[in-house]
């Protein structure tokens, strides 16, 4: 017998289950999140337990991405990206490489604060792990305003996380410098997308944005260009934007 033909339907609850498959290092660093966050509110000891908590809540994550990493040449990976939820996010090589990168250096960094433990708040295992999610997040972006999201949930853990120990002063001018640069950047990479989307008519990353960007105004594709290259500045500490930085770090 003939295969029923696919109802659109039936093809959006596929791309729904291959979505949900393929970012599951995402989904269980939010639910991460969200638990450790809760062990701060209820635990006594909360400054340990949210640090084992969140060390082994990131061992897990790891291993669904070391899956990732192992699953790469048993899939089209390794050649083609794989567009997920609608097309806003794509997962390659690169991206799995990176959320690996990512992850990893979390995980060292939660084991050394345990080894070493700084007189910190449990809410800053909470800022780490925000921090960690907006650059998993980033690395398989593929839409304009997902790349912006994910930025802004990294910097505004980082500007937290620099301003924590209130009783430091050096620290809160620190986050202050941070905070006004991370301001100006981040309205200058919004006011870029807004343009570029006005000028194209989408902010889907690809050579279909590349066409129509070239069809454009030179001026005003040029002034879009030029914001949102501002703002990837700011967070590459690219002079002249790069003031905030030795403060902060």
């Amino acid at each position: 017998m003939p295969d029923a033909p696919t109802t659109p339907l039936a093809g959006q609850l596929s791309d729904l289950r291959a979505s949900l498959a393929y970012t599951l290092p995402e989904l269980a660093l939010a639910t991460l999140l969200l638990l450790v966050l809760g062990v701060g509110l209820i635990w006594r000891q909360r400054q340990q337990a949210a640090g084992w908590v969140t060390l082994v809540g990131l061992v897990g994550v790891g291993a669904l991405v070391a899956a990732q990493v192992v699953g790469l040449n048993a899939t089209d990976l390794a050649s083609s990206a794989r567009p997920l939820w609608g097309g806003t996010f794509a997962l390659d090589a690169w991206s799995v490489w990176f959320k690996a990168l990512i992850v990893g250096s979390a995980l060292v960094v939660t084991l050394l604060l345990l080894v070493h433990p700084q007189p910190e708040a449990s809410e800053a295992y909470v800022l780490r792990l925000g921090l960690t999610l907006g650059a998993v997040l980033m690395a398989s972006a593929n839409h304009f305003l997902i790349v912006y999201l994910s930025l802004a949930l990294a910097s505004l853990s980082s500007y937290v996380l620099v301003a924590l120990d209130r009783a430091d002063t050096a620290r809160a001018e620190a986050a202050l410098k941070y905070l006004v640069y991370g301001a100006v950047s981040s309205a200058s990479g919004r006011y870029g997308i807004s343009l570029l989307y006005g000028l194209t008519g989408t902010l889907q990353l690809g050579p279909g944005l590349a066409l129509r960007l070239a069809e454009a105004p030179p001026l005003a594709a040029a002034a879009a260009l030029t914001l949102i290259s501002v703002a990837r500045a700011y967070k590459r500490s690219a002079a002249p934007l790069h003031f905030w930085a030795p403060d902060a770090y």
